[in-house]
């Protein structure tokens, strides 16, 4: 019985595991480890999030496309802000950081809730 179950969840589409990653590294946006800086954390999150949106983009095809578009524009309005705090920061290159994470926690959210059908 198990093995009947293990093979179910083999079964599921690639896109599954990476929106769930997507999910998991949205939530850790900016949380340091080890020596990084907040800045430096969240430029790497942002990286990874830009790597799992491009394999997103490949498996979901046209049966997500308006939710994969809003994600592709968030992850780089996302990816924008954050590096135009690194290069100046200030309350105002920050608030527009929050903001654009703030699209992108949204954009996961609505990709998530739109391939739990099919995960």
């Amino acid at each position: 019985m198990g093995s009947a179950l293990t093979s179910c969840s083999d079964s599921k589409p690639a896109i599954c595991g990476h929106v769930s990653d997507l999910k998991k590294t949205v939530q850790n946006l900016g949380k340091p480890e080890g020596n990084q800086t907040t800045v430096q954390a969240l430029s790497s999150d942002l990286n990874e999030v830009q790597r799992l949106t491009g394999l997103i983009v490949q498996e979901a095809k046209q049966q997500y496309a308006p939710q994969v578009d809003s994600l592709k524009t968030a992850a780089t309005g996302a990816s924008a802000a954050a590096n135009a705090a690194k290069a100046n920061p200030s309350a105002s290159t920050l608030t527009s950081v929050a903001s654009a994470v703030s699209n992108l926690v949204t954009a996961t959210q609505n990709l998530a809730t739109a391939v739990s059908g099919t995960c």
